[in-house]
């Protein structure tokens, strides 16, 4: 079953970044960024933001460790067209490739990963910030439906008596699974498994855009996974505090509880660099550093 949804989850997304986009930028970083060291990991940047190599952790069985380095192939326009990743300084031995394509508007729309290897280093946006920019970019008729049938799925679409995109449903025969999308006051994800499982993710957002509330219920587990989550911002609109509650959740093999506020700390580049984890059950403070070198 969670094979099905990884499929459904590569198989409805699309990455949207900006052509002039780099690796430190990717990464929510800042400024002149030569070193990036978080959890175990530490990756390295040129001049120009581009990442060159990196010390990576794998968490597939025995948690391990391994060196990558990269070379970036770019286009006559400067964007980046491949990303070969390789096993040591000689580049050499090849771990896995990374292969860009654009619209015609120059803005990435999709990367594609033909290694088994890869283990993605930078964040991306929320799926459905995607199909809303896809499909609720522009108004259409009040209160009107679109329908678009294609060769593996079927699209429909709903707008308000405003013209903005209300509803969006994807029906996916082959991969077993209905997907659906309210978008208003919350947004709200709704994924309908033919056996009968259901997976909700709920977003609340305030006026300027910020996550303020998640909630995640997940019945394809023996248990029922649930998550909520609280975020409180600074002036700068830096996350400052996330509280955060998780029932049945698998932590390093254990299925357990948590409850706890996290705190973040940032340098004069906005660039976070600290993080304290309270622990309400156990009244327990966990600090994690994040150490940058800047050119």
């Amino acid at each position: 079953m969670k094979y099905v949804f990884t499929l459904f989850l590569i198989f409805v997304s699309t990455h949207l970044l900006a052509t002039d986009a780099t690796d430190v930028s990717m990464m929510d970083l800042n400024g002149p960024v030569k070193s990036y060291s978080k959890d175990g990991e530490t990756f390295y940047f040129d001049g120009s933001g581009n990442l060159t190599h990196a010390l990576r952790s794998t968490k597939e069985g025995l948690i391990s460790t391994r060196n990558e380095y990269y070379i970036h192939i770019f286009d006559e326009e400067h964007r980046r067209k491949i990303t070969n990743i390789f096993k040591d300084s000689t580049c050499k031995e090849k771990l896995d490739a990374i292969t860009y394509r654009y619209d015609k508007n120059g803005i990435l729309k999709s990367k594609y990963e033909n290694g088994k290897y890869r283990i993605t280093y930078y964040n991306e946006p929320p799926f459905w910030k995607d199909v809303l920019s896809k499909y609720g970019k522009r108004k259409h008729k009040p209160n009107s439906e679109v329908k678009k049938v294609r060769k593996k799925d079927t699209i429909y679409c709903s707008y308000n008596e405003k013209g903005e995109l209300a509803l969006y449903k994807l029906i996916a025969p082959s991969l077993c699974t209905e997907l659906e999308m309210s978008f208003g006051e919350d947004t709200i994800i709704n994924f309908h498994l033919t056996d009968g499982y259901t997976i909700v993710n709920r977003y609340r957002y305030n006026s300027k855009n910020q996550l303020l509330e998640y909630f995640h219920r997940d019945t394809t587990g023996a248990d029922t996974r649930i998550c909520i989550e609280h975020y409180k911002y600074n002036e700068q609109g830096l996350l400052e505090e996330k509280s955060m509650y998780r029932k049945n959740y698998n932590f390093i093999g254990e299925i357990r509880n948590i409850d706890c506020v996290i705190t973040y700390k940032y340098d004069s580049w906005n660039n976070l660099v600290g993080e304290e984890w309270y622990h309400k059950d156990t009244k327990q403070t966990i600090r994690k550093k994040h150490l940058i070198e800047y050119y």
